[in-house]
């Protein structure tokens, strides 16, 4: 009978040991500081990126293709001409619908024709020359173009610089909270980094370019991009 209780206290005792052990991690846990650093950089962009559309409807397939294929030529002897690279033009195959409208009663489709679109990208590396391609594009038949999408040649860089000054941000904010609070801050536990954000086009309203006008490029305002960069870190404290 004594052994049985002797043995039932040294469970407990056992027990009781275990869950102090395993409460205090979770009480370390606790003693963290958490905070996001961000970091921006505004350059100006030495590169673009500009998607033109060419788009044709005519009785046939073949006359409606002929045309956007003498678009496409005319948009390439100007990159041509301009020094812009083969490698740095290119082009989509066809993309073929037919074209019906709605007549006579009872209601009833009716082919009109078919249309026939082609896709040009086209990447500028000298901004001086980017409003002349794009308004020699209008001038060569294409009728879609997009808002050009600017980006820096050494945007890799870039965004290591932003990412350190954003480690920074989230180490200072980490110290000053830790100040306040009178405790010391020691090293991180864990630090993770947000997805950098992609070249983002350019609204018309800041392009200040008429397709029209006679020197588009000498209106062509590229502005600044920025290259932004985040990160998350948990701060051990004592």
């Amino acid at each position: 009978m004594e052994y049985r209780w002797f043995k039932g206290l040294l469970v407990c005792a056992l027990l009781s040991g275990c869950g102090q052990l395993g409460a205090e991690p979770s009480r370390q846990a606790a003693n963290t500081i958490s905070v996001t650093g961000e970091a921006t950089l505004q350059v100006a962009p030495d590169k673009a990126t500009v998607q033109l559309g060419v788009e044709h409807q005519a009785d046939s397939v073949s006359a409606a293709q002929k045309q956007a294929d003498q678009v496409v030529a005319h948009v390439l002897a100007l990159t041509d001409r301009l020094g812009v690279k083969r490698d740095q033009v290119k082009t989509t195959g066809l993309n073929i619908r037919p074209e019906y409208t709605w007549i006579g009663e009872p209601r009833r489709r009716e082919l009109q024709g078919y249309v026939v679109t082609r896709q040009i990208i086209v990447q500028v590396n000298e901004l001086t020359k980017l409003g002349e391609m794009m308004a020699g594009a209008v001038d060569a038949g294409v009728n879609q173009v997009q808002p050009p999408m600017f980006d820096h040649s050494d945007r890799a860089s870039l965004e290591r610089e932003a990412l350190a000054k954003a480690a920074k941000d989230a180490k200072a904010q980490a110290q000053v909270l830790a100040d306040a609070l009178d405790v010391r801050l020691a090293g991180p536990l864990t630090v993770t980094s947000g997805s950098a954000q992609p070249p983002q086009p350019v609204p018309h309203m800041a392009l200040r370019m008429s397709a029209e006008s006679a020197d588009a490029s000498q209106g062509y305002e590229t502005g600044q991009i920025a290259i932004r960069a985040m990160v998350n870190a948990v701060f051990r404290v004592d």
